[in-house]
């Protein structure tokens, strides 16, 4: 008796594992049919950057090997009176603008991505608006009961801020949408060693939030592809605390 069930079990694992072999088969078979290639980039412009640069590369079959083997890429960046055909850096899939390419908050910049047997991809990002340290300003003297103050013109929906320590990251803050426009810190929270002190702020535009924090949307700030274009604005000032 013992034997025979202890069979039919066997013979019930045996049917599942078929039936999950060919479930799995049935949706590779259907990926196969369904799958398209598409480009993928990568790209956040930064206004603290006097070179902007473009990741690029496209979405591989289940079968395929993830060797970089696009063919005639054109990178095209635009935006404020400025475009720019990038050239590819050293590194392969890496796209440098040839000049210099400030970008200014407020202003709308477009990417246009190109490549042998693809579809154009398009991408579009807003600048967010600036924003202002008002303490510490760059070269101050600052106190344990001295607090940092930031004022913003708008809500940003996302801010990340990052404070080192002679060339070295002590902090990192991240804050989601703030109510007020006024932020502020006590240094005492953050400060402990007499020294140097480098603060860099930033906000981020919708579709860096999109694609780090809200959603898992492969199509943030693109069309015709997936990925990533996305831009942040950052200011930096240098203090010393005593």
């Amino acid at each position: 008796m013992t034997n025979i069930f202890g069979f039919g079990g066997r013979l019930r694992k045996a049917k599942l594992f078929g039936i999950l072999i060919l479930f799995i088969f049935l949706f590779c078979q259907k990926y196969n049919e369904e799958f398209e290639p598409q480009l993928n980039v990568f790209c956040i412009l930064k206004n603290n950057r006097p070179y902007q640069k473009v990741v690029v590369d496209r979405i591989y079959g289940m079968d395929e090997k993830s060797i970089y083997d696009l063919e005639d890429v054109q990178v095209i960046l635009s935006g404020n009176g400025i475009c720019d055909t990038l050239v590819e850096d050293s590194i392969l899939g890496v796209f440098v603008t040839r000049d210099t390419f400030p970008v200014v908050h407020g202003q709308t910049y477009h990417l246009q991505v190109t490549a042998k047997g693809f579809d154009t991809l398009r991408g579009t990002t807003t600048i967010p608006d600036s924003f202002e340290i008002i303490c510490p300003q760059d070269g101050d003297t600052v106190q344990l009961l001295d607090t940092m103050i930031i004022e913003f013109k708008d809500c940003h929906q996302l801010i990340i801020g990052e404070l080192y320590y002679q060339d070295s990251l002590l902090y990192w803050y991240l804050y989601g949408r703030i109510r007020d426009t006024i932020l502020e810190l006590p240094f005492s929270a953050c400060l402990h060693d007499t020294g140097y002190y480098r603060l860099m702020i930033g906000v981020y535009d919708s579709n860096y939030v999109n694609y780090y924090i809200d959603s898992s949307n492969p199509q943030c700030g693109i069309e015709n592809g997936i990925g990533l274009f996305g831009s942040t604005f950052i200011l930096e000032v240098k203090f010393y605390y005593q």
